[in-house]
């Protein structure tokens, strides 16, 4: 059964979010969310402020060199070097638009060894916000390799 797990900031013992598609809405820590959740096909919910957005052109016909031309669009927005971020993209708007969000990969490392280490299933990660009242699948993007 597929749970979505809400990490709700960036700090490490920030309390946790977390439901199945058939329960509530339970808050917690980290050890009671893997009491829960443990077998679960999860998706993890990033906090918005580990993340950056960003709307990128490339150009048209990009096809097989579509990662270089993200990442060269990329590299004149951002001050942090592209090899310690790792990237999620949607698919191309128009064929030539693209929605990328860029976390730390270290972070994003830590924070999945930590959900190793309380044996959770290594998640999906999504990019979304925090959830209000009863929730429903979130938007996710698709991650890039």
């Amino acid at each position: 059964m597929q749970a979505w797990l809400y990490l709700t900031s960036t700090a490490d013992d920030a309390p946790l979010t977390w439901w199945r598609a058939d329960g509530d809405v339970r808050h917690g820590n980290l050890e009671q969310a893997a009491g829960e959740l443990a077998g679960a096909e999860l998706v993890l919910l990033l906090p918005a402020e580990a993340t950056s957005h960003h709307e990128v052109e490339v150009p048209a016909r990009s096809g097989r060199w579509l990662r270089q031309a993200l990442h060269s669009a990329l590299e004149e927005r951002l001050l942090e070097d592209l090899d310690e971020l790792h990237l999620a993209r949607s698919g191309l708007r128009d064929g030539r638009f693209c929605r990328l969000f860029a976390v730390r990969a270290d972070w994003l490392r830590e924070r999945l060894a930590q959900l190793a280490a309380a044996r959770l299933q290594q998640p999906a990660a999504g990019l979304g916000r925090r959830p209000s009242g009863r929730p429903r699948k979130p938007a996710t993007a698709r991650l890039a390799a």
